[in-house]
């Protein structure tokens, strides 16, 4: 999802994009933007605010919602960012990769234990009518499944495996 600076991946590249067209857009002076941006694991069933320097302990996961007037789901208490520029999101997402829960494996030195998800959140207003109008764009990165006997986890690391796999195991609806 991230590359590297020589060879950028999906996220980098997504916003790279989405800005050249804001400016594009902008460029033609029939439209303002604002941007703004939020960041959340998805860690042993709990959602965790990236963006938050420090989360108390007893502090309860977050909820998603729907927000009717605008037809999008949103994370209720989550810590919106305003987004300037694609080097800003771009800090942001480096940001809250490094407050993301990592473990160290027999099979990758630095694992992910948590699904991933960048939220980035346009707002255009049509300058002639006032109209608003409202996207979103979330960027997943998920955690992979694991094999707990190659990866030799154990405490944990073992139970944040097991969580991993029950979250990207299908689910049956009845």
């Amino acid at each position: 999802m991230y590359g590297t600076n020589e060879n950028p991946g999906l996220a980098p590249r997504a916003i790279e994009s989405l800005f050249r067209v804001i400016r594009k857009e902008e460029g033609q002076g029939r439209k303002s933007f604002s941007v703004k941006a939020y960041m959340i694991e998805l860690y042993k069933q709990d959602i965790i605010d990236l963006l938050v320097e420090s989360r108390p302990k007893d502090q309860k996961s977050l909820q998603v919602k729907k927000d009717a007037g605008r037809g999008i789901m949103f994370v209720e208490g989550v810590s919106e960012r305003p987004i300037a520029s694609p080097e800003q999101l771009k800090a942001v997402l480096a940001e809250g990769e490094r407050r993301r829960h990592t473990a160290s494996t027999a099979m990758n030195s630095s694992s992910s234990r948590s699904h991933l998800l960048l939220s980035i959140i346009v707002e255009a207003v049509v300058k002639d009518t006032e109209q608003v109008i409202y996207g979103k764009i979330t960027l997943c990165d998920l955690a992979g499944s694991e094999r707990p006997k190659k990866s030799e986890v154990s405490g944990d690391a073992l139970k944040e495996a097991i969580e991993i796999n029950k979250s990207l195991a299908p689910r049956r609806v009845n």
